[in-house]
């Protein structure tokens, strides 16, 4: 082959290659969004990767959403069981007065979002103030309620989350109407514009003590977490358990089923807008007497379940079963003072998880996880309860004892009524 031939065919080969540059580019442009999509709006220009959505953890029967505190990240970790959750919320994301966000402590918690997302849990942030000044100058303000959505958008968008839980407490009465109302509905109508599978939900409190619409709040997002403890707590005058089942005047039973301090307006039309948060910690009080509910001396802690278990178990308390409040306790004496600590274990969460599914809730929560440790019989209970195709029949309360003695509540119900429990302004 002589030279002119070669110089021919390289020509001919540098043209087609030229011709097909376009084709190049337009097959470029043509499929670009498969991984890189350009959002536009009035007050920013982000650019977003897409990420299908998170599939539902096909597991379990009704949603079991849990906090996972950042005091407890990474340590219990390898403890959380995924497939026995639907949400993951990482507790907090702290806001203040001007909308402003901070992450949590060793963010971002990549190996939790990981596995979270392999075993179909959707991870929820969870922004937090807890300053009744912040909180009403974020609903009021304008810049400092739109800055709080942008950056609320924006840690969703960048580190892959599914949601966002508003954990807004101690609400000036006057900002528990309409002005969350307002921002929750805005707020949720600003992420799903863009986002409608993401989650926007409240964490609610468990009474209403004046000037809250539960009924306009569930409307105005995706659903309320009713954090269902502090019945009783280091405010109280006597002895007594987080969370109540029926036995006291606010119960858990009374947050559902009551229209004038309760979510029972939501309840009987929209239960499937309401988890119902459950403690996994307990209340420490020493105490006048070694009877049930006796008056307090003082408030010593809020144990986790895991500590108080292992104090249990290593001094061998014997554990007693609270009929009324459907709780169990342990006593004892040291230093010459009663000491009395209530808290929640497999039985009593059962007995409140069957309440909440025989009113048809979206489900259950956990505050916290991590605060079990090591131990297994607390994920056992929801497995029992949330797993499909288990047969095993629900707990049912056994009457309270102690060596075969029935205490007799009528010497301490005088005593309870005079207290003033939980005069709280959330």
């Amino acid at each position: 082959m002589n030279s002119n031939a070669v110089k021919v065919i390289l020509a001919s080969l540098i043209f087609g290659f030229l011709l097909f540059l376009p084709s190049i580019s337009s097959l470029g442009k043509k499929y670009s969004h498969l991984a890189v999509k350009e959002k536009k709006h009035a007050d920013t220009t982000l650019l977003i990767v897409n990420k299908p959505a998170v599939p539902v953890n096909r597991n379990l029967k009704g949603t079991v959403f849990g906090y996972l505190p950042s005091w407890k990240y990474p340590e219990a970790v390898k403890n959380i069981k995924y497939r026995l959750l639907s949400h993951l919320a990482v507790f907090d994301f702290a806001a203040d007065r001007d909308g402003n966000i901070k992450n949590p402590d060793m963010w971002p918690w990549k190996d939790v979002i990981d596995s979270a997302h392999t075993n179909g849990v959707k991870v929820i942030m969870t922004v937090l103030n807890s300053d009744s000044l912040q909180i009403h100058n974020i609903l009021s303000n304008s810049k400092a309620r739109q800055r709080s959505f942008q950056n609320i958008r924006s840690t969703l968008v960048e580190f892959g989350l599914d949601g966002v839980n508003i954990d807004f407490e101690n609400l000036k009465r006057a900002d528990r109407n309409e002005a969350i109302i307002g921002y929750m509905r805005d707020l949720t109508a600003y992420i799903h514009r863009e986002f409608p599978a993401y989650e926007v939900s409240f964490a609610g409190p468990a009474v209403n003590w004046g000037g809250w619409n539960f009924k306009g709040l569930s409307e105005a997002c995706d659903y309320i977490f009713i954090m269902g403890y502090e019945y009783f707590d280091n405010r109280s005058n006597i002895a007594g358990p987080p969370a109540s089942l029926n036995g006291t005047y606010y119960s858990i039973e009374s947050t559902l089923l009551s229209t004038v301090f309760g979510y029972g307006d939501v309840t009987s039309t929209t239960p499937q807008k309401l988890i119902l948060g459950l403690p996994y910690y307990g209340n420490h009080w020493v105490t006048e007497t070694g009877n049930p509910q006796a008056v307090s001396i003082r408030y010593v802690e809020a144990p986790t379940y895991n500590a108080l278990m292992l104090e249990a178990e290593k001094n061998r308390y014997k554990k007693f079963w609270d009929k009324y409040n459907s709780v169990p306790w342990i006593r004892y004496q040291k230093d010459n003072e009663w000491h009395q600590v209530w808290f929640e274990d497999q039985r009593s969460l059962g007995i409140k998880y069957d309440y909440a599914i025989s009113k048809n809730l979206r489900g259950i929560g956990i505050w916290a996880l991590g605060y079990d440790g090591k131990r297994k019989e607390l994920w056992k209970e929801i497995e029992k309860r949330f797993i499909f195709n288990d047969n095993s029949a629900p707990f049912v309360a056994l009457p309270f004892e102690e060596k075969g003695k029935i205490f007799d509540y009528k010497d301490i119900l005088p005593k309870w009524l005079k207290s003033p429990i939980l005069k709280k302004g959330a």
